[in-house]
């Protein structure tokens, strides 16, 4: 017991140490510096204990135990993942595909297409880029 009290008063000189530098920053060369000081602390004294007694009341609770996953409904989509992902994309290819010989189920056999067409970026404009004149003439 005397170690909880002395954890709790350790947080609460903690917290109050903390807010007192605060309100010496905040209120430096004020007249009314030491007011604020000890206002700060006080504050910092109360979150303190506040914290380190939140602290001791979820540790005095009882865990409560994670909900039970069943494990192959979770795992199966992971499984079957890659497997999905390899067919779509080979009948993404063959759908791509200007060949007309060439059927999804060849492809997914594996057989890939021997000239697929590559998309290219739009040519640039020929015409230079002109700009909105500006009044520092620009």
């Amino acid at each position: 017991m005397l170690r909880l009290a002395g954890s709790l008063l350790m947080g609460g000189a903690s917290g109050a140490c903390g807010f007192a530098a605060l309100g010496t920053a905040l209120y430096a060369g004020s007249p009314v510096q030491g007011a604020a000081v000890l206002l700060f602390a006080g504050t910092g004294f109360g979150a303190g204990l506040l914290c380190g007694g939140l602290h001791v009341v979820f540790d005095i609770l009882p865990a409560r135990a994670a909900p039970a996953l069943l494990h192959e409904p979770v795992a199966a989509p992971g499984r079957a993942t890659p497997a999905q992902l390899a067919a779509t994309a080979l009948t993404g290819a063959a759908a791509r595909s200007l060949q007309p010989g060439l059927s999804a189920t060849r492809i997914a056999a594996g057989e890939a297409p021997a000239s697929a067409p590559v998309a290219r970026p739009p040519a640039a404009p020929a015409t230079p880029r002109r700009f909105a004149s500006s009044r520092f003439g620009a």
